[in-house]
């Protein structure tokens, strides 16, 4: 009887080893991606309420092209320890769109944050200073065409998130 069920045991196991991925990093991907995905729910939520009951004023209420690109940045994040600078780029350009098209705030500015400490961790110094500093120059730009006469208080608040 106790070899039966040794065996029974030893089948659902191999069974089961059978159908997780083979690739070395999987456990770190599926982390990521929960991680994405809880990021992606918050900024969905905090935007939409930040939009309609408070929050800094926006010129424009969060439509679909809006939520696109609300959830480009979190999603890409999955993907931060295999392409840390392409993830930068991806982030940081949704993020900038975002901000541009007078979009409520949120926690929208976690993503590049996060992106950036990919970069500064993953990439030696040289490289991912001028990557870094390349997606600041992005927001810098993005602060000075959408609010021209606040410009100080947006760059700070760009360049410190």
């Amino acid at each position: 009887m106790r070899r039966h069920t040794a065996n029974v045991v030893a089948v659902i196991r191999a069974r089961w080893q059978s159908l997780l991925p083979t690739f070395p990093g999987w456990r770190m991907l599926l982390v990521d991606s929960l991680a994405a995905l809880c990021l992606t729910a918050l900024s969905l939520l905090a935007s939409h309420w930040m939009g309609r009951f408070g929050g800094p004023p926006a010129t424009n209420h969060l439509d679909g092209v809006g939520m696109i690109l609300l959830v480009i940045g979190p999603l890409a994040i999955s993907a931060r320890r295999a392409w840390p600078a392409g993830v930068l780029a991806i982030v940081v350009a949704a993020t900038a769109a975002y901000l541009a098209l007078g979009y409520p705030y949120g926690p929208t500015l976690f993503s590049p944050s996060l992106a950036a400490y990919a970069v500064g961790s993953r990439l030696p110094f040289p490289l991912s200073a001028a990557v870094v500093l390349g997606g600041v120059v992005v927001y810098l730009a993005v602060a000075l065409i959408h609010a021209p006469g606040a410009w100080l208080g947006t760059v700070a608040n760009q360049i410190g998130w």
